[in-house]
């Protein structure tokens, strides 16, 4: 493994790049990271790393901050099931130009970018999905679109610079606060039924076996370059029991109430269409993207990151599920 590279990591206080911060660090790196959580901000200081407070619409900062650097992680990005489409483009696409173009500028030899595997999502069952299948509009979600539109971005950036794009899938652990934590709020507000026929696989992705996967990026050959990679922990778990067994653990009621598939997916068209045409504050209680995800298989080949980054996932499912348990018992999620 390399050591000692200057790393400069976007979203350094959202769930990834705060675990990818410190794992960098302990293993040698010096990493500066930017992020707009004052708090987690704090935090990384205090692990002995350097943070600026730091939005991507900041672009006067940029410069400064990567002169000499080896590598930009880029993870910051606007995920959420619902929001404005000027928003979402403003942060994950122009977002993204910014700091790859500033990195250009800057002659920053690697460029890893963060993208998403809700680009491949179709509302169907979709098994071993790899990195060739084919990518159009319409996507399933904004989220998805700008991931999508973010991607043709780092495509784009020509051969000045290294790039090369991950797809982690479902990505959970301590520090997480939105996949988990979002079904556990609605499982403890009203419970979460089961939409469709509750027999749905997916794969999810230890948080920690993401941040590995970033480090392999770091010294990746040159025949990685320009290349994407599907993460995962290469163990697809059936959703509902996976969720049945996290509720269990933690107190709350397991899904007993059923949804058909065709009767959510209903209903989350009329909340979105409510929303959209009364400009209601917040978002919806369901939305097709969030139904979808729930009642749909989705399971990815990591067959490229195995062969090309030499990617195993260092933390398998049982053990992962185990420290998310005790990190979410401790925080009282």
């Amino acid at each position: 493994m390399f050591s000692g590279m200057k790393i400069v990591i976007t979203g350094a206080t959202g769930f990834l790049g705060f675990n990818t911060a410190r794992w960098l660090k302990n293993r040698g790196h010096e990493v500066t990271g930017l992020g707009r959580n004052l708090i987690r901000g704090k935090r990384l200081e205090d692990l002995g790393l350097s943070f600026i407070p730091c939005t991507l619409a900041q672009t006067s900062l940029y410069s400064e901050v990567l002169s000499g650097a080896d590598a930009v992680v880029h993870c910051a990005a606007l995920s959420a099931p619902w929001g404005s489409p000027d928003i979402f483009h403003a942060a994950n696409v122009h977002g993204t130009q910014c700091i790859l173009d500033e990195s250009r500028k800057q002659k920053v030899p690697r460029f890893i970018h963060i993208s998403s595997p809700s680009i491949y999502f179709r509302f169907e069952d979709a098994l071993g999905i790899d990195e060739a299948t084919p990518l159009k509009p319409p996507f399933a979600s904004l989220y998805s679109a700008t991931k999508f539109a973010a991607e043709e971005v780092v495509d784009a950036a020509g051969d000045d610079i290294f790039c090369v794009t991950l797809r982690p899938r479902g990505i959970f652990g301590p520090g997480d606060e939105t996949l988990l934590p979002r079904l556990i709020r609605v499982a403890k507000k009203r419970g979460l039924p089961r939409i469709g026929e509750g027999k749905n696989i997916i794969d999810l992705t230890y948080v920690d076996n993401v941040s590995h996967a970033i480090e392999l990026c770091l010294e990746a050959a040159e025949h990685c370059r320009g290349q994407k990679y599907n993460i995962t922990n290469g163990d697809p778990v059936e959703l509902w029991p996976f969720l049945d067994t996290l509720f269990t653990r933690l107190g709350l009621p397991i899904s007993t109430k059923s949804l058909s598939y065709k009767r959510a997916d209903f209903l989350a068209r009329l909340l979105e269409f409510s929303y959209s045409t009364f400009a209601l504050k917040g978002e919806p209680a369901l939305t097709r993207y969030t139904v979808g995800l729930l009642a749909k298989s989705q399971t990815l080949s990591i067959s490229r990151a195995r062969s090309d980054l030499n990617y195993e996932p260092l933390i398998g499912m049982q053990e992962g599920l185990e420290r998310a348990i005790l990190w979410l018992q401790e925080n009282n999620s």
